[in-house]
């Protein structure tokens, strides 16, 4: 049996969230995107007189919840650029912008744009062509990245 332990900020320590038995996954429910939260484990076995035994907890790991999925419009006010813009989702590392020229495939990853930036200016592009575009919001906790849900795709007309 476990017991998994959460890091609660208000009271200054890890608290117990839950106590599982013949598993070793717990589906954490009920947190906001993008937010980081630090958990613990520590492994218990009850004897036949019902006295418990605790193993030793584990160390502190982080991990966090995917952020939102963004909002995107764009803009063809001059020749051979696009202006993407997106609302900001809380708690993300970056943004990273996507474009094609089908709807459905063939996407490539202009570029990664940092925490709190939400417009990016695509140039060199064809004008009169139509390109796709989508944005998707990351978060890197403990040198791993977590990607969001890809906003609904967009198109437009360059100019």
């Amino acid at each position: 049996m476990t017991s998994l332990y959460q890091y609660s900020p208000s009271k200054d320590k890890f608290v117990l969230k839950a106590s599982v038995k013949g598993t070793t996954t717990y589906r954490v429910t009920g947190r906001k995107s993008g937010a980081e939260y630090q958990f613990k484990v520590k492994p218990y076995n009850k004897t036949s007189d019902g006295t418990v035994i605790w193993g030793s907890a584990s160390a502190a790991f982080v991990t966090a919840t995917e952020p939102a999925k963004p909002q995107i419009s764009l803009s063809s006010t001059s020749k051979g650029k696009v202006a993407v813009s997106w609302n900001n989702v809380s708690g993300e590392t970056g943004y990273q912008i996507y474009y094609s020229i089908n709807k459905s495939s063939g996407y490539t990853k202009l570029t990664n744009v940092g925490t709190n930036k939400i417009k990016y200016t695509a140039s060199k592009l064809s004008s009169g062509k139509t390109y796709y575009f989508k944005v998707r919001a990351y978060k890197k906790v403990n040198g791993k990245t977590i990607f969001g849900t890809f906003s609904s795709v967009k198109s437009i007309k360059v100019k």
